[in-house]
């Protein structure tokens, strides 16, 4: 009964924000202005208005990370339109768009976080982050591998109002966090907990369940900007998980993970000019009832540079990048320590043809040492056929360097692969953006994916697990999208996404399905006075390998009780699912609880 209402609520939902996007063109002369045309870093490594961006586009404001009250960066980027994961029983899990997942480059102020691993979102909070931009489409031109699917740029907060929250909960919750600071200096700070908190994991093949037991999680972060030209940040992400393990027949274990992340950089800018150096220490230790299992560890330091010229009717950015990784892990009580150096160049121009139409150019060259080196261009066309709507053209060719986990095994339960060969594919996309009115933006975008020598976990006859390389994954898919935005009222958005991952896994075999097929977004948000109301509500289906589909609905109430004190209540999972949320099954949504939390800025 549960899964039947679950449905029909969100089918209502959907179709109630489809009649208020037609309702809102007819209402706009009654809405106060409030244009919808946000700028964007990420997509060409400089600002640049949505609508003058040859590529299909996402923001998460400061202002909606406040309505959503997301307790991580993994919370956030869920509410993406064809977002999918794949998770393990402890919680740490990759992130993807358009159906498949670890061909996404997660970025801080524009620099890949660790390139040879996950970066865990769960691990991050928000407290720090002013805005999260999203890039849909190869970017491997601007950013180099893993940019296959797109970039998620998280960009830190500079110079914003002194802020702090404390909270609680059900579960036990506690949370304690804050921000302060001025243009030169700033600190943020966020610890968050949760005990209890269900089944994580249900593992049917081997009749084994995993509990949440307890999560601990703890963010801070330094910013120094001793002139206008420099910007010095350190950054720490931790998460501690304790997980009780059901086996059927046997006593209950329990299994400890602990996740450390530490990222340094700086950064120096002098007009069009950009170069950043940069840092990263990354640990996983897991043990089972105090025993230790394996330690997986990396080390990865670098620089990245940039700079742009702007000729008569041309911009030209040219740049680079050289970066050190050094992976270890402890499996079995064997240390493996491998390493590798790689580096890039590139460039892109972007040339206006006449008054509505320009062309984007471009290409990167990769040394990936181990891997061999590979070209990759680009081209897009971009035409504004108006001030309000634009058309665009991608085409790209991406590249995935194997990890050095994957090729030669992080766990006693993966096998190593030397042999293991990077992926290499071409994207073709085409799109429309069109503004309605001041409050509404309309985003349709039609691709297709071709990969060779695809990256993907395999079970073996053994148990055992073992990446490999696929011969062939295409992927043929579409977005749509429409959100209506204004100060005071009612504001809303609705996105499909739909997608057909295909594979073949072996020379001479048949095309299968792979991943995830479908899924939806929709948001409503209403605002009265010094209250608000914001729901969030996502769904993933047609999934491969039978798969049940996930629903997930969040809602954030807020209520300004001054202008700089303000209440909000948080209840996640407002329908109590049991969903599998991992592409593969297994994963469990957390069950539904809640969080009440005060909020104090000076």
């Amino acid at each position: 009964m549960k899964k039947k209402s679950a449905s029909v609520v969100l089918s209502s939902l959907l179709a109630g924000v489809s009649i208020l996007s037609c309702m809102g063109a007819v209402n706009a002369a009654e809405e106060q202005e409030f244009t919808l045309d946000p700028i964007y870093v990420t997509a060409t490594r400089y600002e640049k208005k949505d609508l003058s961006i040859p590529a299909s586009t996402e923001v998460f404001t400061r202002e909606k990370l406040d309505s959503m009250d997301a307790r991580s960066v993994m919370d956030v980027i869920a509410n993406i339109p064809g977002f999918v994961m794949s998770e393990s029983p402890s919680g740490n899990g990759y992130p993807g768009l358009r159906g498949i997942t670890s061909h996404l480059n997660i970025m801080i102020n524009g620099i890949p976080l660790a390139k040879d691993y996950y970066y865990q979102m769960g691990t991050m909070s928000t407290a720090g982050i002013e805005r999260i931009e999203v890039v849909k489409g190869g970017s491997a031109v601007l950013y180099g591998s893993s940019a296959t699917t797109g970039v998620i740029n998280i960009i830190t907060r500079k110079g914003d109002e002194n802020r702090i929250k404390i909270g609680g909960g059900s579960n036990r919750q506690k949370l304690v966090s804050g921000y302060a600071g001025n243009k030169k200096f700033s600190v943020s700070y966020d610890y968050y907990n949760i005990k209890d908190s269900g089944l994580a994991f249900d593992n049917a093949r081997i009749k084994t369940k995993y509990y949440r037991d307890n999560i601990k999680r703890v963010n801070y972060m330094v910013q120094f900007n001793p002139s206008d030209n420099w910007n010095i940040m350190y950054m720490h992400n931790e998460k501690n998980a304790d997980t009780g393990i059901v086996k059927e027949g046997a006593a209950r274990s329990n299994w400890k993970n602990k996740t450390r992340y530490d990222m340094l950089q700086a950064a120096y800018t002098n007009k069009n000019f950009r170069a950043i150096a940069y840092y990263q220490d990354r640990k996983w230790d897991y043990n089972m009832s105090g025993t230790s299992v394996g330690i997986e560890s990396g080390k990865y330091y670098g620089i990245d540079l940039q700079n742009r010229w702007d000729f008569k009717g041309t911009k030209l950015t040219v740049g680079g990048d050289f970066e050190v990784d050094r992976s270890k892990n402890k499996s079995g009580g064997v240390w493996r320590d491998h390493s590798r150096n790689h580096g890039s160049i590139f460039f892109m121009t972007e040339t206006p043809v006449s008054k509505k139409t320009e062309i984007h150019f471009g290409a990167r060259e990769v040394f990936t040492g181990d891997c061999g080196n590979s070209f990759n261009p680009q081209l897009q066309i971009l035409h504004k056929a108006t001030d309000r709507d634009s058309f665009y053209i991608n085409v790209n060719k991406s590249l995935l360097e194997p990890p050095l986990s994957r090729r030669y095994g992080y766990s006693a339960t993966q096998l190593p692969n030397p042999d293991l060969r990077p992926e290499k594919g071409w994207t073709y996309e085409a799109g429309w953006k069109k503004r309605v009115n001041k409050n509404g933006m309309f985003k349709f975008d039609v691709y297709h994916m071709k990969i060779s020598d695809r990256l993907y976990s395999k079970r073996l006859d053994n148990g055992m697990t073992m990446y490999v390389n696929a011969p062939e994954y295409k992927n043929t898919g579409a977005e749509i999208s429409y959100e209506w935005e204004v100060p005071k009222g009612l504001s809303y958005g609705l996105g499909i996404s739909y997608s057909d991952p295909r594979q073949i896994s072996a020379p001479g075999g048949h095309w299968e399905d792979a991943e995830s097929r479908l899924g939806a977004h929709a948001e409503l948000s209403y605002k009265l006075g010094k209250a608000s109301v914001n729901l969030f509500a996502n769904y993933t289906g047609a999934r491969s390998n039978d798969v049940q589909h996930v629903i997930n609905v969040d809602l954030n109430a807020v209520y300004r009780m001054t202008s700089k004190d303000t209440l909000s209540l948080k209840i996640a999972n407002v329908l109590d699912r049991q969903d599998p949320r991992s592409i593969s099954g297994g994963s469990i949504l957390p069950e539904r609880n809640w969080l009440l939390s005060y909020e104090h800025t000076f």
